[in-house]
């Protein structure tokens, strides 16, 4: 090979050219950090949805018998902000992009809800 001075690691200049921790590619730190951040907030979601799914079915089994399935079914929406919106604000708070996240988890949030009543009610009512 020309110009190949020998291995790589017999020359210090080689060691920091390409392979070097600091050298590293933006597009690679951007697939990574991006990869880091939606794992990340996948299992904060799982978590708030999985806890809020609890207390929805404690609400659907006590509250339909004495409310009624109307009740239940507008309760939905309510019970599930009042779940994901705290742990939104917490994780806006931390990572400086609060009103993005506030309204990314108040749109996903009241749409999955709103249809879960939906299909809730009917479902009460048939």
């Amino acid at each position: 090979m020309v110009g190949c001075s020998g291995p790589a690691w017999a020359s210090p200049s080689s060691a920091l050219d390409s392979c070097s921790p600091e050298r590293a590619p933006t597009s690679f730190l951007a697939a990574y950090y991006g990869c880091y951040f939606v794992v990340t907030g996948g299992s904060i979601g799982s978590l708030a949805g999985l806890f809020g799914g609890a207390l929805l079915y404690g609400v659907v089994r006590c509250g339909e018998p004495r409310c009624g399935p109307l009740v239940v079914a507008r309760a939905i929406p309510v019970i599930a902000l009042s779940v994901t919106l705290p742990v939104a604000l917490f994780v806006g708070a931390i990572t400086a992009v609060l009103a993005l996240i506030v309204a990314l988890d108040i749109v996903f949030t009241l749409a999955g809800s709103w249809y879960t009543a939906r299909r809730y009610l009917a479902r009460a009512t048939s």
